[in-house]
């Protein structure tokens, strides 16, 4: 069975900045499911029921609109109507169709992942509607620190290197884990190479963030790949949050997936995979 994506819509051209990307996703050959998360006033007298019908009649119409779009170039695709909460209706939504990544374009990206509990184990894709849309993602970075659940977004990572043809860049900011750092990530990029996926290991100074971002520049990645903690919402790495960081500073898109609190040597994480 193909890959499926849901992407999140709300009528607005922001929420529409992140279309491209599904676009490219459904030419590659996955599944999309387009999701109309509409905010629904509650009715205080039968007044409002002309009201109703006109959204949900604009939201059909978006829906329809954008499907005969994609549905022209070949892309299987389906709309759906929701209610409530965007992330959590669009989750839901995703979970039914059996969607592994969601998308999600917002100016307040940090909003997103303070809402990653709502995901249900499922990847977000958060694009900055002003970030630049490059046409093709050649790299990734994809951040590791020495806790086991900085893996979890590896799968993912995997998949969407696979549908994109991208390399993956295994980053390590030094300091944050044992020395065998480098003998690992190798390890593990060694794994998926033998696998049919392009990666290399990449090493780096200083805080976690501030050499994240640094690396997307001077690497030219054009998507950054991370882990966030399950309990809490976002990735702690030292003191802070790594994700809040880097998604407040930079527009580049991050794929981000919960994963679970937990620690373990370098060892333990080349055996992970």
């Amino acid at each position: 069975m193909s890959e499926c994506v849901a992407l999140l819509l709300d009528g607005s051209p922001e929420a529409e900045a992140a279309v491209p990307w599904v676009e490219r996703l459904g030419c590659r050959g996955a599944r999309v499911i387009l999701v109309y998360a509409a905010r629904v006033p509650a009715m205080r007298s039968l007044e409002d029921v002309p009201l109703l019908a006109a959204m949900r009649e604009e939201a059909e119409g978006a829906l329809e609109c954008l499907s005969r779009r994609l549905g022209g170039e070949g892309i299987q695709v389906r709309g759906v109507i929701r209610t409530g909460r965007p992330i959590r209706a669009v989750a839901d939504a995703a979970e039914e169709a059996g969607a592994s990544l969601i998308v999600v374009s917002a100016r307040n990206r940090r909003r997103i992942a303070r809402e990653m509990r709502w995901s249900r184990s499922r990847a977000i894709l958060a694009i900055h509607p002003e970030g630049m849309w490059r046409g093709d993602v050649r790299r990734i970075l994809v951040p590791l620190g020495a806790s086991v659940s900085s893996l979890a977004i590896l799968p993912v990572a995997r998949k969407l290197a696979r549908l994109l043809r991208a390399k993956l860049l295994l980053f390590h900011a030094v300091g944050d884990g044992p020395a065998d750092v480098a003998m690992s990530l190798n390890a593990i990029a060694g794994r998926l190479r033998s696998e049919g996926v392009s990666a290399e290991a990449v090493l780096s100074e200083g805080p976690p963030a501030r050499a994240i971002v640094r690396a997307v520049s001077c690497r030219g990645a054009d998507l950054i790949a991370m882990s966030t903690r399950g309990r809490r919402g976002l990735a702690r790495w030292g003191r802070g949050s790594v994700t809040e960081e880097v998604l407040r500073k930079g527009k580049v898109p991050v794929l981000m997936m919960c994963g679970m609190p937990g620690h373990a040597g370098w060892s333990a994480l080349r055996r992970a995979l």
